[in-house]
């Protein structure tokens, strides 16, 4: 049995748990005890009397229908009843308490994320927004393994769609350190910097007052960090102020426009390609070690012969733009630029 709950109690983080199982062999042992000394004192006593006695003991409900009238009964079974019901009881009652206040302070963003390793959002686009990036980092196969926290004022209560998803909310403004430390952001994986509200002509000056802050409350701890970006002339901004990567939105949508009028039909291909919902995805990876000092028309041969469901697009060359000559080389710095139905490993 001490076995049995010593297992229990390393399987579990939370003692009410452990808790729970003393009370229920409370109940076993003492209905056991009662039916072995006070079976011949009651007459037609059944196993459920006994337990039900054991129950409205240890509550202090007392109905007085059934008691021990025996020495054995009354000292060895009645009284330790009692008092360790009362006890184990009390422990139990408080344990649900607490965990039914700490859910509470959690859904209110009131308690520090605890968890290492995670993706750490700074900012809130809205309900439908933010669902829309979680179920898109949920998906893939890179990031799926890392769990997901938001900072954001701008809501008092985390939306059911996220707490459904998993997602820890941390209720403070993301520009502040407290709000940062509140949220681990010493061991963020990675950080993402979102706009709150577009129409706001303010929102890069907000931003970039996140990234600043986030690279400040890293202190000189590196974490890759990616920044939504209004006005495109802020662009260089944000890269000087620690950003590793900037999504510039009024330049991404002038050219998604743009391009759906001079192709029509192109805009649901692109979204196809940079969702993880559906279809075929692109994705991006280091030059392989086999292919490094070889040209890009090596690697796309091998690669259209050995994988079918795979086609190289093209190369990055220094992180200055997509080359698709076939005749430049490949240095280790270089990524290649694919698309393929899941994240392959090009080096394998």
């Amino acid at each position: 049995m001490f076995v049995f709950l010593d297992f229990i109690k390393s399987k579990s983080k939370d003692r009410s748990y452990l808790v729970f199982i003393w009370l229920v062999l409370l109940i076993i042992l003492s209905s056991a005890g009662f039916y072995y000394f006070e079976h011949g004192s009651h007459e037609n006593l059944s196993v459920w009397d006994c337990i039900w006695w054991s129950i409205v003991t240890m509550t202090t409900v007392g109905y007085g229908d059934l008691y021990p009238q025996s020495f054995y009964g009354r000292f060895l079974v009645g009284i330790p009843t009692m008092l360790l019901g009362i006890a184990c009881l009390a422990i139990f009652l408080d344990k649900i308490q607490e965990n039914l206040t700490k859910r509470s302070k959690k859904e209110r963003g009131l308690l520090v994320m605890k968890e290492e390793n995670h993706i750490l959002i700074l900012g809130y686009p809205g309900e439908s927004a933010m669902l829309e990036i979680i179920t898109e980092l949920q998906l893939d196969s890179h990031l799926k393994g890392h769990s997901i926290c938001f900072v954001t004022a701008m809501i008092d209560l985390i939306p059911a769609t996220l707490k459904a998803k998993g997602v820890h909310f941390v209720h403070g403004n993301p520009s502040k350190l407290d709000s940062l430390e509140k949220a681990n952001i010493g061991e963020a994986h990675k950080i993402i910097i979102l706009v709150d509200d577009h129409s706001n002509t303010e929102s890069d000056g907000v931003s970039l007052m996140r990234i600043l802050n986030a690279k400040k409350a890293l202190d000189m701890k590196y974490v890759y960090i990616i920044a939504e970006c209004m006005d495109p002339t802020n662009e260089a901004n944000f890269h000087q102020a620690g950003a590793d990567e900037v999504i510039v939105t009024e330049a991404l949508l002038a050219g998604l426009v743009v391009q759906g009028m001079a192709s029509n039909g192109i805009n649901p291909i692109i979204r196809d390609l940079i969702t993880n919902s559906t279809g075929v995805q692109f994705y991006m990876d280091f030059v392989p070690a086999s292919h490094q000092k070889k040209t890009f028309g090596d690697l796309v041969s091998k690669f259209s012969k050995s994988c079918s469901q795979l086609t190289i697009i093209g190369h990055l060359v220094g992180g200055k733009g997509i080359s698709v000559d076939h005749s430049s080389l490949l240095n280790s710095g270089d990524k290649i630029l694919y698309v393929s139905a899941n994240r392959k490993e090009l080096w394998m």
